[in-house]
């Protein structure tokens, strides 16, 4: 019997109704694991390409090897709703940011553990973000 941790609920992947959905985000679990696949299959991004993708993200800024961005909200509600906005994106592409709230700033950064750097995909889920914020008011109401 093959079980697994989803938002700490046990799921008996035997079951192949169940185990063909990620229960949160009710995506198929095939499409996030192609993305996850293409994430290391597209592997770590060359110093020269990450330099080049990041002048696409002026306000996001390299540590070690991972990319973050920090902004300011208004308030400790405005930085949780804006994390809420997060979770699609993340869910949908199979790969998820570290998050800190330290009252009205939210940092978020990423990086491909698998890989232990950069890829592709780091830098698309940046761009998701930028468009999160970009569109993101107080009154935005996210899934």
């Amino acid at each position: 019997m093959d079980i697994f941790l989803a938002s700490t609920i046990l799921v008996n992947l035997g079951d192949p109704e169940i185990a063909s959905w990620n229960i949160r985000s009710g995506v198929p679990f095939a499409q996030v694991q192609a993305s996850q696949t293409a994430s290391q299959t597209q592997g770590r991004l060359s110093e020269a390409e990450i330099g080049e993708k990041l002048q696409a993200l002026p306000e996001w800024q390299r540590q070690d090897g991972s990319i973050f961005l920090i902004h300011r909200f208004g308030n400790f509600v405005e930085s949780v709703q804006f994390v809420q906005c997060l979770v699609e994106p993340a869910e949908r592409l199979g790969h998820h940011p570290d998050l800190e709230i330290s009252y009205n700033n939210v940092t978020v950064r990423l990086t491909t553990h698998d890989v232990g750097g950069l890829t592709p995909l780091d830098f698309q889920v940046a761009q998701e973000i930028n468009q999160i914020l970009g569109q993101w008011t107080p009154e935005t109401v996210c899934p």
